[in-house]
């Protein structure tokens, strides 16, 4: 005797089949995109060595400009051009500084390509980057708490120095599957726990995690903008 499950699946004369959902213009729009990014760094991707030198380029950049946002006011009112304010504009510099020099090496874009899409290259504020899931050399892991909850992040880097962050859990399922195959790439605890390759953390170890992700989170920049404001200050009254 037929099931009704089975009747249910048979064909019904008349009946059209499911057509499946039109992309919406956001989905085109990805779609745009990620094929523009591939077209401009093409089958192997951005070579190394162009990428990490302009990575360092980058950090070296923001560094300089952070030392003369702190230094600067202080030596200014030091020697009266100014009257007053060095320590509130070091403590600005020091700020953006942080959030900029956080912000360089963060992906808000990833496309796969290559033989067997072993390639991942990431749009950064620096250009794109591409990294061999093939070659990993460590992988790290960070949470950010925002007012809409957590933002997880993991951070890659390959045998090359090529490294960024990012939040798509698509390329963390493929991230995973390639650290079991990859001899020798260190992963740390949490990472591993975030790629299901070690079971999740309870009780107080996981309270401890979630203080730990809010310091690092929001008071790493906090404690940038105090030490710049007290260095600025320093320099003006010495």
């Amino acid at each position: 005797m037929t099931s009704r499950t089975q009747r249910r699946r048979r064909p019904q004369p008349g009946r059209k089949r499911t057509q499946p959902a039109p992309l919406t213009q956001r989905e085109k729009r990805r779609q745009e995109r990620d094929a523009e990014l591939r077209a401009r760094v093409g089958t192997d991707g951005v070579p190394a060595a162009g990428a990490v030198r302009r990575m360092w380029l980058a950090y070296g950049v923001v560094g300089a400009l952070a030392l003369a946002g702190v230094l600067g006011p202080g030596l200014l009112e030091r020697f009266h051009a100014i009257r007053t304010g060095a320590p509130v504009a070091g403590g600005l510099a020091a700020f953006a500084a942080t959030m900029v020099g956080q912000g360089l090496s963060i992906a808000w874009r990833t496309v796969d390509h290559g033989d067997g899409a072993r390639l991942v290259t990431g749009r950064t504020w620096t250009g794109p980057r591409t990294v061999d899931l093939d070659r990993l050399a460590r992988v790290r892991r960070t949470r950010v708490p925002t007012k809409a909850g957590w933002i997880d992040q993991l951070w890659i880097k390959d045998r090359s120095g090529v490294a960024f962050w990012f939040a798509d859990k698509a390329l963390a399922k493929r991230v995973s599957a390639s650290v079991r195959t990859t001899p020798g790439a260190r992963v740390s605890r949490y990472a591993a726990i975030g790629l299901g390759l070690e079971p999740p953390l309870t009780g107080a170890a996981r309270a401890a995690r979630a203080v730990r992700d809010v310091v690092v989170g929001l008071y790493t920049p906090l404690g940038a903008t105090a030490v710049g404001a007290v260095v600025a200050g320093i320099v003006a009254s010495s």
